[in-house]
């Protein structure tokens, strides 16, 4: 609820009230009742308060690029913007029409993340076209799938360059970048830390400087090396998986790699105005410990004193002030505080809790509430919320539905912190968009959804949902209590000034 104002000479509009009701399979009715009191005169404070909450607790639209350039070229045809399609018959960056960045806006996004921009090489595309647990899942995901539907995964780069044979150049992502700017909206790129490709051009040129190596002595298992030229390398890997076979491991215990890397962020900072850093976590020195000290300590490879994270993020952030990091990241339970906490720390504007989703995935409204009651704005002031992405399943097809999809929309894009969203969420789409695939399973759009996350987007872009004070409210299990869950955002200070602006 919006703090009343309390001066009674102001105009009031009519209060706004959304409510959504889903069924839950393992609850008998999970009712998420959202009021929303919106007395505010649309003064030109008020305007200027919206234009200034766009830069806290921002809107994120996720936009697999290649995918959604090749719908484009589907959408307007082979000459749609004049250019002629790529070689992966996608339309070009550059050719986008305008109107395309417009309905992003309309949508109610500050910050549009264009995911997989970067070069990739003929390693990682063989690798994804022949490896038969891959190609099994490609027949699971989409059943019309063909090889040329293989597009690479977009996260084994080759360099940080933009894909010249499938999107475009540099210079026409920072025409792009001009474009959303002149929209009041913000680009977001990827950084991909942990590893690069089997073949990237830091592989040629650092080699056993920047990537971890097989030591001469010692027993480790066959599967996490590959032989190239005269040095066998380590595979990308987490602690727990097995090894990433299209990627070679980074060492940021060498200075080498601190040095290559934090030039790879500021590069990154160069071109964009926020950056989403993938599986952060596992470039702290704890979990490299964990998951590479036996190796480390069998090279002779001492850790270091300082955190690549810290000493990274405070060069880009000295030449780049305003530039903005997101870290995907899980708890691992091996750091102390705990992996996410200690990225807010070290200096991540927004780090991903993806316990929401979690927890409205396992359909226990009390789990929920105790996790969303058990932590403060100062907390979720840096995370990102979400209900799907491009590593999630589609909300629709896992939380019971569309209308259920949209009712944990709503916990998510209400909570403080980075609101993030999914291209083809907003119109209900289940078939999920396996990130080695130019395209999924074609499904109708559902235009009222659309229309129900649009007026969504209305509601939480008011100033009050990204400077004002959130507080939750428990709520007493008696009667039908059982089934809601509350929080508050309240702006005495924004109303004040208001009234005052009008006086």
């Amino acid at each position: 609820t919006h703090t009343p104002l309390r001066r009674a000479r102001r105009r009031r509009r009519p209060p706004l009230r959304l409510a959504i009701a889903t069924m839950a399979p393992t609850l008998p009715l999970l009712l998420l009742s959202l009021s929303l009191t919106l007395t505010l005169t649309p003064t030109h404070a008020h305007a200027r308060a919206h234009a200034a909450a766009a830069d806290t607790d921002p809107t994120v639209w996720e936009i697999s690029t290649r995918p959604w350039l090749y719908a484009m070229a589907q959408k307007y045809g082979r000459d749609g913007g004049g250019g002629g399609l790529s070689e992966g018959g996608m339309m070009r960056l550059k050719d986008v029409p305008l109107s395309e960045w417009q309905a992003i806006a309309a949508d109610g996004m500050r910050v549009v993340w264009l995911m997989g921009v970067w070069e990739l090489g003929a390693f990682g595309l063989n690798h994804d076209k022949t490896t038969p647990s891959l190609l099994s899942a490609y027949r699971a995901e989409l059943p019309s799938f063909s090889l040329p539907d293989v597009i690479g995964s977009p996260y084994a780069i080759v360099n940080y360059t933009v894909n010249e044979s499938e999107i475009g150049s540099d210079d026409d992502l920072a025409a792009v970048r001009a474009t959303l700017n002149s929209l009041g909206m913000l680009l977001m790129l990827d950084m991909v830390p942990n590893h690069m490709a089997v073949d990237s051009v830091l592989a040629s040129t650092c080699g056993a400087k920047c990537f971890i190596t097989k030591p001469t002595s010692g027993s480790f298992p066959d599967g996490w090396w590959i032989t190239r030229g005269d040095t066998t390398f380590a595979f990308g890997r987490d602690p727990y998986d097995g090894a990433w076979t299209d990627t070679l491991q980074l060492n940021y215990w060498s200075p080498d790699t601190v040095a290559a890397m934090t030039a790879v962020l500021m590069k990154v900072a160069n071109q964009a105005d926020m950056v989403r850093c993938d599986m952060a976590m596992l470039a702290l020195n704890d979990v490299i410990a964990r998951t590479w000290g036996g190796v480390m300590s069998a090279n002779g490879v001492q850790r270091p004193s300082s955190e690549f994270w810290a000493t990274a993020i405070a060069a880009v952030k000295q030449q780049h002030p305003s530039f903005r990091l997101m870290a995907e990241a899980y708890n691992y339970g091996i750091t102390t505080p705990p992996e996410k906490q200690k990225l807010q720390q070290l200096g991540f504007d927004y780090v991903y809790d993806k316990t929401v989703l979690d927890l409205l995935k396992a359909n226990n409204l009390d789990n929920l509430r105790a996790y969303i009651g058990g932590s403060s704005q100062a907390f979720y002031s840096h995370t990102a919320h979400f209900v799907e992405n491009h590593d999630e399943p589609r909300a629709a097809a896992v939380l019971g539905g569309q209308q259920a999809a949209f009712a944990g929309s709503v916990i998510a894009s209400t909570l403080p912190g980075l609101k993030l969203y999914y291209f083809g969420q907003f119109d209900g789409l289940t078939a999920r968009l396996d990130v080695h695939l130019r395209r999924a399973t074609s499904q109708p759009a559902n235009a009222t959804l659309h229309a129900e996350y649009t007026k969504l987007m209305s509601v939480i872009s008011d100033p009050v949902f990204h400077t004002g004070t959130w507080t939750y409210i428990p709520v007493s299990k008696a009667g039908s209590g059982w089934r809601l869950a509350a929080w508050r955002w309240g702006s005495e200070s924004e109303s004040e000034s208001e009234s005052e602006s009008e006086s």
